[in-house]
């Protein structure tokens, strides 16, 4: 099963997803958590007009998800589709550098 989570849903009138409060916002409203449970794949529509998406804000979006199925898995089932110009791997990548460093910490 294919799940989507499409971003034009939550943009803001300044087309921005910035900060972790607006990350578990579109966190708990896309139930992205169930969504990676239940779904083979996982569509991420990022809107062709973002103007930033910073990784507070990716990071809190994804940190259960990746915590709960491992980076691996989660890189395995995230699918994002995009038509604009916004270099949005630099963030992912960012991201779950930071939730893994964070998974770390807390393990020892």
């Amino acid at each position: 099963m294919i799940s989507s989570i499409d971003l034009n849903a939550y943009m803001n009138v300044k087309k921005i997803f910035v900060g972790k409060d607006f990350g578990e916002e579109v966190r708990l409203k896309s139930n992205i958590d169930f969504k990676f449970k239940t779904s083979d794949l996982v569509m991420l529509i990022i809107p062709h007009n973002v103007n930033a998406i910073n990784p507070s804000f990716f990071e809190q979006f994804i940190s259960n998800v990746v915590r709960d199925i491992g980076v691996d898995m989660f890189k395995t089932k995230l699918s994002v589709m995009h038509y604009g110009n916004y270099n949005y791997n630099s963030v992912v990548d960012e991201s779950i550098s930071r939730i893994k460093r964070d998974m770390n910490r807390n393990a020892k």
